[in-house]
């Protein structure tokens, strides 16, 4: 190897790293972000929380684990839905968590993923990593194989709905087009009233039309985590007739 191809590879290896962290950062910041939010949605006796595809091919994607996290300490319902027979039987077996290490991705950015977990701080180094078993004993938790279009979504039902990385799939399709809208509705009307649809940028570049199809009793905010925003869909009140 020559100088040059040595400096080429330190190069490689540093933007792989720089690129590992940074995802594990937009993970925390997501996370942070939906604490914030989802705490300010009023509570009756339990959260209702609807996830929309909490898996893929390796198991978990972090939102959900994050949200096991978020709200620790909260009696909650929640939902999991996904059509792949695998996802749920990985699902549905206890598993342990590990948060990312305090060396990975700072002090203040682990730390907003904790504010209702008590396990303690990490003290023991960088390279300390705490381990959160889940589900939570706070937490009933029902999966549900099934495909988004024919799972029961029913009336005033959830508080939340959490639809990161996985409505897109659904709404992509050309063959469902013609039923976009009508697919947006259930899910509108499956909030409660001050309940909160959570999606992706790509998911919110397909609805933000909403406005034009009737939809009244909705606004929309942006929740503004850099590089992957969140976008937020909340029903305000009953649908004007």
């Amino acid at each position: 190897h020559s100088q040059a191809n040595m400096e080429e590879d330190k190069t490689k290896a540093k933007k792989v790293v720089t690129n590992k962290k940074m995802k594990t950062l937009t993970m925390c910041s997501r996370a942070h972000t939906m604490f914030k939010d989802l705490l300010d949605i009023p509570m009756e006796e339990r959260y209702q929380v609807l996830v929309l595809g909490p898996g893929n091919d390796k198991g978990f994607v972090p939102e959900f684990l994050e949200l096991s996290c978020i709200l620790w300490s909260k009696p909650t319902t929640l939902t999991l839905v996904d059509h792949n027979e695998d996802v749920i039987k990985s699902g549905s077996t206890n598993k342990i968590y590990k948060l990312p290490t305090l060396k990975q991705v700072g002090k203040d950015r682990l730390e907003a993923l904790l504010p209702v977990i008590d396990l303690g701080t990490p003290v023991d180094g960088d390279d300390h990593q705490l381990e959160i078993p889940l589900p939570c004993p706070n937490h009933s938790v029902e999966w549900v194989q099934a495909d988004f279009t024919e799972f029961d979504y029913g009336t005033k039902k959830f508080d939340a709905i959490v639809g990161l990385n996985s409505i897109f799939y659904l709404l992509n399709n050309p063959e469902f087009e013609p039923h976009q809208w009508n697919y947006f509705k259930q899910l509108i009307d499956s909030l409660k009233v001050g309940g909160r649809l959570y999606v992706d940028k790509i998911t919110y570049s397909l609805l933000r039309d909403f406005k034009s199809h009737g939809f009244e009793n909705v606004k929309l905010k942006n929740l503004g985590v850099f590089p992957n925003p969140t976008y937020r869909f909340e029903r305000t009140e009953e649908e004007k007739s």
